[in-house]
């Protein structure tokens, strides 16, 4: 399971991430950075803005709103059936 949230510098949030225990998985410097809560658990990955919107498929609003995207990773289809 895996959120994503926008905000304005990703790299800006490593150190705040970081000191709170999270471990760095993947760092694309402001385009993308991917944290996990503990290991084996769900994780966070902080891109800007205007990433999040076009993943999301939505305009960029240009205000930084703080849009946020909640992320489940099944295995198929019959876990899908379960989950939902």
């Amino acid at each position: 399971m895996g959120k994503f949230l926008s905000v304005e510098k990703p790299t800006n949030s490593k150190a705040f991430c970081g000191a709170r225990g999270m471990t760095l998985r993947h760092d694309d410097a402001d385009k993308f950075v991917d944290f996990e809560m503990a290991a084996g658990t769900f994780r966070l990955g902080l891109l800007p803005c205007h990433g999040l919107a076009k993943d999301l498929g939505i305009q960029d609003s240009g205000q930084g709103n703080g849009e946020l995207a909640l992320v489940h990773l099944i295995a198929g289809r019959e876990e899908a059936d379960v989950l939902f």
